[in-house]
């Protein structure tokens, strides 16, 4: 599925090549309630499942897409954002308990998150990550990861030993906007002097990863480990990235 003419692939980073070893809402619920928030922990749980992430964005939200430039412009200002997105998100989960202790518990627990979400010893990779990245390498091909990410991106994957396997770690974090927005995908073409025509994005989000891509000119493959999405784009769509060096 990678074309002779691929010179460049760009990689997701959460379910596609990484994952967070306690699954991202669940340490959301850890934080909360070690930080002193008494609430029910499934019952967080499946209340912060039910809230899709993009209204916790609806702020940034503009034409183009999430944009958060001013928010990004140092790592401080972000990890604020960060916070700020953690504490709305249990906020809205638990509005009806809310009060002024409460509030407080929820505002500490967001920075508390926002923290978390940058530390290397809460992240994994996939079994096959290694092995592929080699043989991608071996063949001359450049390598980014283009990933609605944190700022500290780059130290998870060194963390992860994957650096030798990267030419650039794109992060929305550092860009400023979220993906699908195009400057995303337009930034790791600068980046890595590549053109759309010669790349090939992988990634587990038909609005981020696919649609993304191909609204700039970028070929694009749904990863979807779970094998649980049901989405029509015929053979473009693979469980694992060993899949990738099937038959173009």
């Amino acid at each position: 599925m990678i074309a002779r003419h691929i010179n460049t692939l760009l990689l997701d980073f959460d379910k596609t090549i990484g994952f967070m070893k306690t699954p991202h809402l669940e340490m959301y619920c850890e934080i909360a309630i070690g930080t002193g928030l008494e609430i029910d922990a499934d019952y967080l749980l499946s209340r912060l499942k039910a809230s899709p992430l993009g209204d916790a964005w609806a702020e940034w939200r503009t034409s183009e897409g999430v944009t958060h430039r001013e928010e990004s412009k140092d790592e401080e200002s972000y990890r604020i954002l960060r916070a700020s997105i953690a504490e709305k998100r249990i906020r809205a989960a638990v509005v009806e308990h809310l009060d002024g202790g409460v509030t407080e518990i929820i505002r500490e627990a967001g920075m508390k998150i926002a923290i978390a979400e940058s530390e290397p010893s809460r992240y994994a990779i996939y079994d096959e990550v290694r092995e592929f990245l080699i043989q991608v390498k071996s063949e001359n091909i450049s390598v980014a990861l283009v990933s609605n990410h944190d700022w500290n991106l780059s130290q998870i994957t060194d963390g992860l030993g994957l650096s030798p396997y990267l030419d650039a770690v794109v992060t929305s974090a550092r860009v400023g906007v979220r993906k699908p927005h195009q400057e995303m995908f337009l930034h790791a073409m600068r980046v890595l002097a590549a053109t759309p025509e010669s790349s090939l994005m992988v990634g587990d989000s038909l609005e981020d990863d696919v649609h993304g891509a191909n609204a700039v000119g970028i070929s694009s493959v749904l990863i979807d480990r779970n094998g649980a999405q049901d989405s029509d784009i015929g053979n473009r769509k693979i469980e694992s990235l060993i899949d990738l060096w099937g038959e173009a």
